[in-house]
């Protein structure tokens, strides 16, 4: 049955569990969200109420950026119901399925951000019970988010929500299995070390053909978790550590935890973020050659003959007709020249950016007989763009696919972007890869950059990684930036390579140095992180943020307001945090959106 909840509309079903379903709806302004809906056989039961309530009360009071927020909470005699954000993206027992073991590198960037957010939760007096990667939510941007606070625990509280062991068996700490009512936060720190077994190993911590959860938590009390083959030492020793049978041999708290997955002996890892949602670029082509103007007729001669008095009547026909012809081709040629010249002036001018002269000129000729395959494609690249003239798809297709006829291979990578991003016409993922490959054939490396990001996000073609990395290579090496900034991405990420971060910062370097905002928000990251140099050097950082944020890119404006409010780099400044927040949160960075929601201030 559709739920019914004032303010909400077009609800799609996004799963369900044992006791609730997770819905997807709209508000009244088309913004999407979460919510979590109780199922009506459980509304009578009460503790299980109590429960419900108390994660909705919990959870609304939480605000970090790795913890996904809960907005608001709705109940009546039949329905009980948590409003949150909603997530693109999939939870980590899910990836897991899809692809296996994560790289170390990776995995630790991951836990970096899941442990700050659990500081954050144990400082607030709450204890998670129930840490597993399908608890933990891999949005599309990159992000990780914990999620379901349902049987989270409030330190020190006098209400009792249960009486028996509570969790996920595979993840249970031995105290959970033995003595659930004693629990402190290193029950959550056993947990997380089981799940950073889980991600690098890409199996659950226990043979699933044990028959019984009580066989499971017999191996938990007792077994420790095996050494992982190919994770450095020092990462498996952490594991090993939180994994303690004996809650006072563990890490007391997840600082702890993350400053020993950091030690310089374990692999180096960073926290660059996925958000390449621009439509790539379309560049026109630059062209050296015209074709040469040849004369295309001659006079004709002359030709005198002796005077014959009775033939001198035809005699002045026939010059009088040569005159006319004479006159009528040089005025046809003068024309024709003034063809040419008018579209040669058009393509250098729109070589020089002069967009409406360009096309005013170009579009007089357009039906000349020497408009040149060139002309064609500046003619489309002005109509996809609106440089010079109103935008107009269709007639940037139709001049395109002139061009592309003639073997311009610059209109064939721009019909592949059309295709690519729907752009006057319907998305076809197959075709845009055509034209992709036929440019890519012809030497133009923005197509080998549109390969590799059909191959990265898995567009009408399955996931491929490596050649997703080839592709972009091959771009990055002819020096194209966007290219550079994701060569320099995957090496950070550890993405079909392995992960380096002298690599990532070599590429990042090399896309910054063109200008490229994206480039400058990574390299401004690394120094930052301490990735670059292997100790944080936030002067260089602020250099690279600042040149990004001068272009509006979000993710710099964020950190420029993190530094200012922290004093990383620069004295404390509360003021000035606030305005690069609330610019990068107006260009729709979440994280900005958050902080100052948190602190009571309007974004809009």
């Amino acid at each position: 049955m559709i739920p019914k909840i004032p303010d909400y509309k077009n609800f799609k079903k996004l799963g369900e569990g044992g006791m609730a379903v997770v819905w997807y709806a709209e508000n009244a302004l088309g913004k999407p969200f979460a919510i979590k809906l109780l199922n009506q056989d459980m509304v009578g039961k009460e503790k299980i109420v109590e429960r419900f309530r108390n994660e909705a009360k919990l959870m609304v009071g939480l605000n970090h950026p790795n913890i996904r927020q809960v907005i608001s909470y709705y109940e009546d005699e039949n329905t009980m119901a948590i409003i949150m954000e909603y997530l693109e993206g999939q939870d980590l027992g899910k990836y897991l399925t899809t692809y296996g073991a994560i790289p170390e590198g990776m995995a630790v960037r991951w836990f970096n951000d899941i442990l700050d957010a659990m500081t954050y939760v144990h400082r607030k007096g709450y204890i998670h019970r129930d840490i597993k990667p399908s608890n933990l939510f891999l949005t599309s941007g990159g992000q990780i988010e914990i999620m379901d606070f349902g049987i989270a625990k409030i330190v020190d509280s006098t209400q009792e929500l249960t009486q028996i062991s509570i969790g996920s068996p595979q993840y249970m700490s031995p105290e959970q299995v033995l003595t659930p009512k004693s629990i402190d936060l290193r029950t959550d720190i056993y947990s997380l070390g089981v799940t950073l077994y889980a991600l690098l190993t890409g199996k659950k911590p226990y043979n699933d053909s044990y028959s019984s959860s009580y066989t499971i938590q017999t191996e938990i009390t007792k077994n420790p978790l095996p050494y992982i083959p190919g994770v450095s030492s020092a990462i498996n020793a952490a594991i090993q550590k939180a994994t303690s049978k004996n809650s006072d041999y563990r890490f007391q708290s997840c600082e702890e935890f993350k400053a020993a997955l950091n030690e310089p002996d374990s692999l180096d890892s960073d926290q660059v973020e996925v958000e390449i949602d621009d439509r790539p670029p379309v560049i026109p082509p630059s062209y050296n050659h015209r074709p040469p103007v040849q004369p295309l007729y001659d006079n004709p001669p002359i030709r005198h003959y002796p005077e014959k008095p009775k033939s001198n009547v035809g005699r002045n026909i026939i010059i009088a007709v040569v005159i006319v012809i004479a006159v009528f081709g040089g005025l046809v040629l003068f024309g024709l020249q003034i063809e040419k010249s008018e579209i040669n002036k058009g393509v250098n001018l729109y070589e020089e950016k002069n967009y409406t002269e360009a096309f005013n000129l170009l579009y007089k000729n357009r039906g000349s007989s020497f408009l040149t395959p060139q002309a064609m494609h500046d003619l489309g690249y002005m109509y996809d763009t609106g440089s010079g003239t109103q935008q107009d798809y269709t007639e940037a297709r139709e001049w395109y696919e002139k061009a592309s006829d003639k073997g311009i291979a610059m209109s064939m990578n721009n019909l592949g972007v059309m295709y690519r991003y729907g752009s006057g016409v319907d998305k076809d993922y197959s075709r845009a890869r055509s034209y992709f490959e036929r440019a890519a054939a012809e030497g133009v490396h923005l197509a080998n950059y549109n390969l590799g990001d059909l191959y990265e996000n898995g567009l009408g073609v399955d996931v491929n990684l490596y050649r997703a990395f080839n592709y972009y290579s091959k771009a990055a090496k002819e020096g194209h930036a966007a290219s550079q900034y994701r060569l320099g991405l995957m090496y950070a990420l550890g993405k079909g390579v392995s992960t380096s971060n002298s690599q990532a910062v070599s590429w990042f370097q090399k896309s910054a140095e063109q200008g490229y905002a994206e480039g400058q928000y990574g390299l401004g990251y690394m120094y930052g992180a301490g990735y670059a140099t292997g100790q944080n050097d936030y002067d260089t950082a602020i250099t690279w943020f600042e040149k990004a944020a001068d272009q509006n890119e979000s993710r710099a404006l964020y950190y420029l307001g993190q530094y200012y409010e922290y004093g990383y780099g620069k004295s404390k400044d509360w003021s000035t945090a606030l305005s690069y927040y609330k610019k990068s949160a107006q260009l729709g960075n979440e994280n900005a959106q958050k902080v100052l929601t948190g602190y009571g201030y309007s974004w809009r």
